[in-house]
């Protein structure tokens, strides 16, 4: 670079980000659950969540990793509005869970695992579901089209 010469150091564009409240509201409907057991699931009050949804009120840092760390299979990168896939991709799931190495039974304790891990699957399946259905759709299109 000559003297005198500048390289353009400005920002880049700033990307469209899905609106708070779209976002709240397809992540309790991929979820299945309401405002209400969404707020209460990670122990925050429900009309701050309310306030998200109706008003655009943006989360905190500390709100959005209580929902990431009760809902692991949520992908962070949506909660940030930078993605329309609001589940994260099933092999980055699995690297968050350590395998157990002990074979006694579980603790009383452990049923909210339990209970997650059975949610994540039950959303997986309506996740790969829906995504079959609109493959089809498309095959379908494709066969119309030629």
């Amino acid at each position: 670079m000559a003297t005198g010469e500048h390289t353009d150091i400005s920002p880049t564009e700033p990307q469209d980000f899905t609106p708070v409240p779209q976002l709240f509201k397809r992540l309790i409907e991929a979820l299945d659950i309401t405002i209400y057991q969404l707020a209460r699931s990670i122990g925050d009050k429900p009309d701050k969540f309310y306030r998200m949804l109706n008003s655009g009120i943006k989360p905190s840092y500390d709100t959005m990793q209580s929902i990431l760390t009760r809902y692991p299979q949520v992908s962070g990168e949506f909660l940030l509005g930078q993605t329309e896939e609001v589940f994260r991709q099933p092999k980055a799931i699995q690297q968050t869970v350590e395998p157990e190495e002990e074979t006694e039974p579980k603790p009383a304790n452990s049923r909210d695992e339990d209970d997650t891990f059975v949610l994540t699957i039950r959303l997986l399946e309506r996740e790969l579901k829906a995504k079959n259905k609109r493959i089809e759709e498309l095959e379908r299109q494709l066969a119309a089209a030629q």
